[in-house]
């Protein structure tokens, strides 16, 4: 009995024991089981979230390629409404379009007529062009060919016109379009370019395009909870988003992510299929090989950290490495340069490099040649840099560099000599094509400036530098807090323009001109005054330069050209007797169509007689074209109105300017009377103004000097003569009313006769 009962305790404990390690293998089973779905659905979630900022980053990347391409749109159609005629437009598009045959352009209006630059080609669908022509913005938009349904790209912009909707506009197709123009080319990716009803405007199949994502989509089987009817919520919203499914037999992921373009979508397709196999695989051995389950944890887990990092491998490519020059981006320069301006105990600059003119290259050449030209770059970059310096491309030609700066001289004398590597390909070609760079630099002189703080302030002085005209291999400028003011500045002026002008802040002020002998107030120049409620007075050095960058400056020379003319008919209306006003024309207002026209129409509506109004054109202005400046002046004179040369003497061909134009005055820049103040140059500077009046008169000119402000200036003008004089000596410019007063009342009259010349 003993033996018996001894057998059954062990029996039984061996059975307890036997139930209590199957209980723990499956208690330790199921943990594993459990820890292994928990691992791989969070390494999902984790790879869906990469997944879904890598392909909102290439989006971003595709928005960045369009918005680069509506940019150089709307320089063109500026470019355009500068030229005067529509043949003149339609042999600036045939440049643009150069000699690729898979690019056509053109020029629409709004009566449906389309001229094209070249051999010609289809006509878009009306409706597009309408819509051009009512937006303020450049169109883009991706649409089948009507003969063998490839897709085409088309840009289209209005031509500016500045006073109401437009009525041209230009247009830029390319009927060789794929994706492999915005994003690199993968083996192992289907790419997509999406409406938001799902068709396909763009695919890396050339059989895809055109057809329907969800039609593609069709007999796949959803996964992990996916549903077809959320991904077509989320496209038609323009949301983003992961579709899972098996198509074919292979485990497949949908990410999309929207453009900026309306109803856009960026798409991507690739296998899931490693991820899937290692599921399968987990819960096999986890079943069926109990015995081993720690083993196959270890397995399992080693296994899952190598996929993971395989994965995440893959995805930190695509989010901090430049997918064309194989570099850092931008994501990586700014982890990586935040990191070095932290710890880096030597003295640093931030560089914001470029190359000028850079999308000439892409027209003349093509993008591939432009690509090589950037990996070109990048190689010359890097190959200077010391092991604590970064160098990234940002975006299309724009490079930033954290650069080691002992002394500013030394940085950019290092600079220069990188543009001179990067230009030595041109030493064994017949033929040189030298892309000069422009650099802004920032010195790091403030710790506590976040980065961004320095690419901004790299990226302003990058932009100064850029309108800086130069023909070396780089121009460099260095961030100064005058940019920073003056940029200040000018955002104000832009933002305060419009209401200044409406509000009747610009104010004309006259500066005499008077004859010596006798002495008399014998004509005046129109000149404007801002004076802001504010801020009070503004330099017209300050805001004269910042509107004609903006173009406002055509509104403020026809505002005061009226301006003049209201005056001078209100002399007339009180029966004085007022001079000729002379009043200055930009570059920009010379440019438009029929301005001339609309003067006279002004003129003509204050009754003002035209030979009181004198119109001055800088001696800048008119060198750049002779020929045009030739024409317009004759114009001017066949108006009635009379037209002067401003600066003379400021530029490089003024003898050739007065052989060319004939102007019925010249105005002697200030700088020569500034000379004769000079012990050194006076007498040298008296010699060439005495010669340059000498050869006004003989060629019947009159003449003008400028910015006089002293008695000796003066004696020197009685004694050579000189039609009018022009400075502070007599009076600084006043306001109009103060003026009229003054030299046109009687009593005014007879006081300025009456003073003594030196007065």
């Amino acid at each position: 009995m003993s033996l018996l009962s001894s057998a059954r305790r062990s029996l039984s404990r061996h059975g307890r024991m036997t139930v209590l390690l199957l209980l723990l293998a499956l208690l330790v089973l199921a943990l594993c089981v459990s820890y292994t779905l928990f691992v791989l659905t969070r390494m999902r979630q984790e790879t869906g979230q990469d997944l879904m900022r890598s392909t909102q980053r290439m989006a971003s990347y595709v928005d960045a390629q369009i918005g680069r391409g509506q940019e150089n749109m709307t320089l063109a159609a500026a470019a355009c409404a500068a030229l005067p005629d529509d043949q003149a437009r339609l042999d600036y598009l045939a440049t643009l379009s150069g000699t690729n045959a898979a690019v056509e352009t053109a020029l629409f209006s709004r009566d449906g007529v389309l001229q094209f630059a070249g051999s010609g080609g289809f006509t878009p669908e009306k409706a597009l062009l309408d819509q051009t022509l009512d937006s303020d913005a450049p169109l883009v938009a991706v649409f089948p060919h009507p003969t063998d349904q490839a897709p085409v790209l088309l840009y289209a912009a209005p031509l500016p016109t500045g006073d109401g909707a437009a009525e041209q506009g230009i247009l830029w197709m390319d009927t060789h379009l794929t994706l492999e123009r915005w994003l690199p080319a993968s083996e192992t990716l289907e790419v997509f370019l999406l409406q938001s009803d799902g068709q396909i405007l763009l695919s890396v199949h050339e059989d895809l395009s055109g057809g329907s994502l969800f039609s593609y989509l069709g007999e796949s089987a959803p996964l992990l909870g996916s549903s077809l009817e959320q991904t077509q919520a989320q496209l038609s919203d323009g949301t983003a988003g992961i579709y899972y499914y098996r198509q074919n037999g292979q485990d497949l992921a949908l990410v999309y992510a929207p453009l900026a373009q309306s109803g856009w979508s960026l798409a991507f397709s690739l296998p899931t299929a490693s991820l899937n196999e290692t599921i399968t695989l987990t819960l096999i051995l986890g079943v069926s090989l109990a015995l081993f389950l720690f083993l196959l944890f270890l397995v399992l887990v080693l296994l899952l950290r190598r996929t993971q990092r395989q994965h995440t491998r893959a995805l930190s490519r695509l989010a901090f490495v430049d997918p064309l020059t194989g570099g850092h981006n931008a994501t990586s320069f700014s982890l990586k340069a935040a990191k070095l301006l932290r710890s880096c105990q030597e003295p640093l600059a931030l560089v914001s490099l470029d190359i000028r003119s850079f999308s000439l290259v892409n027209q003349a050449f093509g993008i591939q040649t432009g690509d090589k030209v950037l990996c070109h770059l990048y190689r010359c970059l890097t190959r200077t840099l010391s092991q604590e310096e970064l160098c990234a491309r940002i975006y299309v030609d724009r490079f930033d560099l954290l650069l080691r700066m002992d002394q500013p001289e030394q940085l950019q004398s290092r600079l220069t000599n990188l543009a001179q590597r990067f230009n030595e390909f041109n030493l064994a070609l017949p033929d040189s094509y030298f892309l000069p760079l422009t650099v802004g630099i920032c010195p790091v002189d403030d710790p506590t400036l976040p980065l961004e703080g320095l690419q901004d302030r790299a990226n302003l002085a990058r932009k100064e530098a850029k309108r800086c005209a130069s023909d070396q291999p780089c121009v460099c400028r260095f961030y100064s807090l005058e940019d920073h003011r003056r940029l200040q500045m000018e955002q104000t002026i832009y933002n305060r323009m419009k209401r200044a002008l409406a509000d009747r802040h610009f104010h004309i002020y006259l500066q005499p001109k008077v004859s010596l002998c006798p002495q008399a107030v014998a004509g005046a120049e129109a000149l404007v005054r801002w004076l802001d409620p504010e801020d009070g007075a503004l330099r017209p050095d300050a805001f004269i330069p910042a509107l004609e960058r903006n173009g406002f400056i055509v509104q403020l020379d026809q505002y005061m050209f009226e301006q003049t003319c209201q005056w001078l008919r209100r002399w007339l209306d009180a029966g004085w007797n007022p001079p000729p006003v002379s009043v200055n024309l930009s570059q920009a207002t010379l440019r438009r169509p029929q301005v001339l026209q609309r003067y006279q129409k002004i003129q003509r509506r204050w009754r003002v007689p035209p030979q009181l109004l004198e119109l001055e054109l800088t001696e800048t202005m008119v060198s750049a074209d002779l020929d045009y400046s030739a024409r317009l002046v004759e114009e001017i004179h066949s108006l009635g109105f009379r037209c002067s040369l401003d600066d003379f003497g400021s530029g490089y061909s003024s003898l050739n300017v007065l052989s060319r134009l004939r102007v019925d005055t010249i105005k002697l820049d200030k700088r020569f009377f500034d000379g004769m103040l000079s012990q050194q140059d006076g007498p040298r500077s008296e010699q060439i103004v005495a010669a340059v009046l000498g050869l006004a008169r003989q060629l019947g000119i009159k003449t003008v000097a400028e910015g006089v402000t002293c008695e000796h200036q003066t004696q020197f003008l009685i004694n050579h003569p000189c039609d009018l004089v022009q400075g502070y000596y007599f009076s600084p410019p006043i306001p109009a009313e103060e003026f009229g007063r003054r030299f046109l009342s009687p009593q005014g009259r007879a006081a300025f006769s009456a003073a003594p010349e030196n007065s």
